[in-house]
């Protein structure tokens, strides 16, 4: 079987799988976006230490394997919340300044916040293992507008939208995570293939989509 085989997008399989959302995901979904929505503030140790595990865990971010540890249990999450706590004026800044849906974000700023974020955090995170995911998930239920990144969406994304230079809108920041500046790059213009299909559009629905055409097309994950 090819390494990476070419899927495309179907709208009956699009369709299928916003039905699945819906039925399956997106109560919970729903219940951390109001966590986020009632929770805003990124100075407040409850709010931050809640948002951190329940966002981290709730998905396969890998957070956990992915901070710095003391030895003992959920010490390595632990140490990622306090950091974001530490630095919770200017993480609320960050996040304060994107704003928008999908249709009308700024995806350079939200690339940029992404990217400085991860620079925030590479104290307390061990080399090698970038935690790329977990931060667009947390930014993502600040603002449902921040595309996710997970290795599964990207591997599908890939098959669905060849990179060329015509998905290169914006120049991206210098402090930048590559990988997530040509998904995004690559998330728009599916955006515009749906969009142009009639068709509802949310990031949520999208990653839903990408994810199911991963697991059922055996795409396998990068090495």
């Amino acid at each position: 079987m090819p390494r990476n085989p070419r899927i495309f997008f179907n709208k009956k399989e699009y369709l299928s799988a916003c039905s699945r959302y819906d039925v399956e995901w997106s109560l919970l979904d729903e219940t951390l976006y109001r966590l986020c929505r009632e929770n805003p503030d990124n100075s407040s140790r409850p709010s931050v230490f809640a948002k951190v595990f329940i966002i981290g865990r709730s998905y396969e971010t890998e957070i956990e394997r992915q901070g710095k540890t003391r030895g003992t249990q959920g010490s390595s999450i632990s140490q990622i919340a306090e950091y974001l706590l530490r630095h919770g004026n200017q993480l609320d800044k960050w996040i304060g300044s994107l704003s928008g849906d999908i249709e009308s974000a700024d995806l350079r700023a939200i690339v940029d916040v992404h990217g400085r974020i991860l620079n925030l955090l590479e104290p307390v995170t061990q080399k090698l293992k970038s935690p790329h995911s977990f931060v667009s998930q947390y930014l993502h239920f600040h603002n449902p507008a921040v595309p996710i990144y997970n290795s599964y969406a990207e591997l599908s994304l890939k098959s669905l939208v060849p990179w060329d230079d015509a998905l290169n809108v914006f120049k991206a920041p210098g402090a930048i995570d590559r990988d997530y500046d040509r998904y995004v790059k690559r998330f728009l213009r599916l955006c515009s293939i749906v969009q142009q299909k009639e068709l509802i559009v949310s990031v949520k629905r999208l990653d839903h989509y990408l994810v199911r055409m991963a697991d059922e097309n055996a795409l396998p994950l990068s090495p």
